[in-house]
């Protein structure tokens, strides 16, 4: 099987994933918002709407990947062989998916950081921001690192492939 078949079989399986990953997320926001609705005190229905953001994105980052899996798979492998893939082309395939999976993870969680630097600049003089900072300042590194490392092994990975092939050989 050429490698931008398992590569577009791959994303599909991603798709499907972060679907029910998003539809999970709304369904529990939906809970929360709901338990809300209704009672004197509105103040804080204002602060769900930028937890509705990530599933959103993470759909909308689903429906890219699906419309765009053959850009993907051309852009991971221009000059597709039809030779059989050896253990290193089975690895960077590998590799690349992993970078996938890392982009997608770190995207929603990147929108939920900016919507939280939103809500701290529109708000911070009036209005206690402690929690928002912290998980700014928790996630903001982590999400960096996901989404760079993600591109990494998306393009190349050549570091971790001569890593894991030179232990091999030794």
């Amino acid at each position: 099987m050429p490698r931008k078949t398992v590569l577009g079989l791959a994303v599909r399986i991603i798709v499907v994933g972060l679907i029910i990953l998003s539809l999970r997320d709304l369904v529990s926001i939906g809970g929360a918002f709901l338990s809300f609705w209704g009672q004197e005190e509105n103040s804080q229905i204002g602060q769900f709407i930028p937890m509705f953001l990530s599933p959103v994105v993470m759909l909308i980052i689903a429906a890219l990947l699906m419309k765009n899996i053959d850009r993907i798979a051309e852009r991971a492998y221009p000059a597709e062989t039809e030779d059989d893939i050896d253990e290193v082309g089975v690895f960077n395939l590998a590799m690349k998916i992993t970078g996938l999976i890392f982009m997608v993870w770190a995207i929603p969680d990147l929108v939920q950081i900016i919507s939280k630097l939103c809500y701290i600049s529109y708000l911070a003089p009036s209005i206690y921001h402690q929690e928002q900072t912290m998980y700014v300042a928790d996630h903001l590194p982590n999400s960096l690192l996901f989404l760079l490392l993600g591109w990494y092994l998306l393009k190349s990975g050549r570091l971790f492939t001569k890593m894991a092939f030179k232990m091999k050989n030794e």
